[in-house]
């Protein structure tokens, strides 16, 4: 009989009315549990996760970048012009006094087509950039709502571990009267303490990992009050609308991705640059300088050895 009383588990003593001592108060002080705010909902719990996230730093970085894209693209050059000296004599060969000097300015000019390709590769990536924000709120969203509910979960489980711990001191302080009155061996109840340390490990580790859920809700949200009420109702919808935050990114980044396509195709080849300049030579030292004036194009020619590649 004794046996058989002492292998009974904890759990079928769950569903008896039993009065308990109280779950000792010697916690560690380091972590405090968070406090419950009534009037705070789980759409501001999201926005302010959504305003505290780094990723908007990235965002607004991208946007610059844009800018400076589409400014870019607007500029009377194709690229940045450049101021080119260039002096020639004979101090070390035949030293007669001759001299030239060449100064003039390169100007990259624009090919047919590219700038308005440039203006609209920077439409398509703002575009895309700006359906980056609804995505990542909805992306925290989720992570939201999968940090609140895990933390409800491990406050369900902290329960339990507690009012198992408290069957057990129960149980625990019956078998010592019975031992103290003779009914049981001193050997029972070592067994009934050996169940009670494990049911308190099992509540310490449980509160563990509750206060570990909500030091992440913390973590992420940089918030220190957890909302009142986060359930909400299930949509009935089964299909996803064409303006679902992630099919609109999916989109502009296509269509971004078409338009600095075509942009590559239009720059598969280097721009072609004018050079205006003035020259100033001489042939020896008796001579004055002759003074000239010059205009020379280059245009590269594209070769599909180096154009594939960014195309492709």
């Amino acid at each position: 009989m004794k046996l058989v009383f002492l292998l009974i588990p904890a759990s079928l003593y769950l569903s008896h009315s039993v009065v308990a001592e109280p779950v000792p108060d010697h916690l560690p002080e380091e972590h405090t549990p968070l406090e419950i705010a009534q009037d705070l909902t789980l759409q501001e719990v999201v926005e302010k996760t959504y305003q505290h996230n780094p990723l908007l730093q990235v965002l607004e970085s991208r946007r610059r970048h844009n800018q400076s894209l589409a400014e870019s693209a607007s500029s009377s050059w194709a690229s940045d012009p450049a101021f080119t000296i260039r002096h020639q004599n004979d101090l070390i060969m035949d030293d007669d006094g001759l001299k030239e000097w060449e100064v003039g300015m390169e100007f990259p000019l624009w090919m047919p087509g590219q700038r308005d390709a440039r203006q609209n590769t920077a439409s398509m990536d703002l575009s895309s950039i700006n359906t980056s924000g609804p995505v990542l709120k909805l992306q925290l969203a989720g992570i939201v709502r999968e940090i609140l509910w895990n933390i409800a979960l491990s406050q369900n489980r902290l329960s339990i571990a507690e009012h198992e711990w408290k069957v057990v001191q129960k149980l625990e302080q019956d078998v010592k009267k019975r031992v103290e009155l003779g009914d049981l061996a001193q050997s029972d109840l070592i067994l009934t303490q050996q169940e009670t340390l494990s049911r308190e490990a099992a509540w310490y580790l449980a509160r563990q990992e509750h206060l570990h859920a909500q030091h992440r809700y913390e973590m992420v949200t940089g918030l220190e009050t957890l909302p009142a009420v986060f359930d909400e109702k299930a949509s009935d919808s089964i299909t996803i609308d064409l303006d679902h935050p992630t099919l609109k990114q999916a989109q502009e980044n296509a269509n971004h991705s078409m338009a600095l396509l075509e942009q590559t195709r239009l720059e598969k080849r280097d721009n072609p640059v004018l050079l205006l300049g003035t020259r100033h030579e001489r042939g020896n030292s008796d001579e004055d300088f002759a003074n000239s004036f010059g205009l020379s194009f280059r245009m590269p020619l594209g070769l599909a050895a180096h154009s594939n590649p960014k195309i492709t």
